[in-house]
């Protein structure tokens, strides 16, 4: 028998050494639909199909549930516009809305925010409401039209609260605002109204948010007036600001406590953001009376769906490097457009 002799030298140990239990699955979607096949991490994949289970439980299949939901005729019009895990993830968060709870979806770019959050706006459509979408510039206004043309909402009209604005659009169009004056006037007409008129939507910055001259803009008003008819939709939802605590000036609230003011008064709200948990100053705009729910996570006993948990762990996933299926979506005006999936090498789920 051959005994291994030692030459008193240290042996490198590897990684594999230790770490033999595997960190990842294959995240399994409950939708039919094309599958990006992203990893997920052990304990959400674990949990992710009893809850999903749970879900269809209470709604029935999901892919039905969404087509229902967003006016698609089939499923197979639905699948043309979203992947399964997109499928997933906006019919877990149309059914959060509904109950009165709200949703995080924490995927980071590639995976399809932005194609979610389009969802929801055709969500808010069909249900007599209209979205009130805060992002952190207003480039990213283009980026949100494109994945609004792409799910087949056609005429789709935003009002825009920059003044003197131009932003370019993919399609070879633009969004254009009028001055100040004019936009003001708009407003104003709103406000007396009490709904947007022949606009489909709200689009707005964070940092129209803030005070002008420690005073508050006419768009503060006009944004509380129609905030009860709409489904708030917070992209990059870290950058609704937060307290770090002590004393306050005299005057009115600040951005962030804005933000605050426009989740208590809205009919729903969606939170998009892979680092929506990354400041505890932050974290108390999440909060609700019926808890909120964090991208394919799931709590025992926290929520009734596997996005219903209350908690605020994140958990880190690799996705292949490139995944590009190409898909179509006709609209039901006729509208086609090819998109394609591209996840990131690594993202955190929220």
């Amino acid at each position: 028998m051959n005994t291994p002799v030692s030459t008193g030298e240290a042996v490198a140990s590897s990684a594999d050494t230790y770490d033999v239990q595997p960190r990842q699955v294959a995240y399994v979607p409950k939708s039919k639909g094309f599958s990006t096949q992203d990893p997920d991490s052990l304990q959400h994949g674990q949990c992710g199909p009893a809850g999903a289970g749970r879900f269809e439980q209470q709604h029935g299949d999901i892919d039905e549930y969404l087509a229902t939901r967003l006016g698609y005729g089939s499923v197979a019009e639905l699948h043309g516009c979203f992947s399964a895990e997109q499928v997933d993830a906006s019919a877990l968060a149309i059914s959060n809305i509904e109950r009165g709870a709200r949703f995080i979806t924490g995927d980071q770019t590639g995976i399809g925010k932005g194609r979610i959050c389009a969802s929801i706006m055709r969500y808010a459509q069909q249900q007599g409401k209209f979205a009130l979408f805060i992002t952190k510039d207003k480039p990213l206004y283009a980026d949100m039209m494109r994945d609004v043309g792409d799910i087949g909402m056609r005429r789709f009209t935003p009002f825009i609260t920059d003044s003197g604005t131009e932003i370019p659009l993919a399609n070879g169009a633009a969004l254009k605002t009028a001055g100040a004056a004019k936009q003001q006037a708009e407003m104003q007409g709103m406000i007396q109204r009490g709904n947007l008129g022949r606009y489909s939507a709200v689009f707005t910055t964070y940092s129209q948010l803030q005070t002008v001259g420690k005073k508050e803009p006419l768009r503060r008003r006009f944004l509380r007036r129609m905030a009860p008819n709409a489904i708030l939709i917070l992209d990059e939802a870290h950058q609704a600001g937060g307290s770090k605590g002590g004393w306050k000036e005299a005057g009115p609230p600040d951005r962030a406590d804005f933000v605050r003011e426009l989740i208590d008064l809205s009919s729903g709200v969606f939170y998009s953001s892979a680092t929506y948990a990354k400041r505890a100053d932050v974290m108390d705009h999440l909060r609700s009376a019926h808890g909120f729910a964090t991208g394919r996570q799931q709590h025992d006993g926290a929520g009734e769906y596997p996005d219903a948990g209350r908690g605020t762990d994140r958990s880190s996933r690799l996705s292949p490097a490139s995944l590009s299926p190409p898909g179509k979506c006709s609209g039901g005006s006729g509208l086609t457009k090819a998109f394609r999936f591209k996840p990131r090498p690594c993202q955190w789920i929220g």
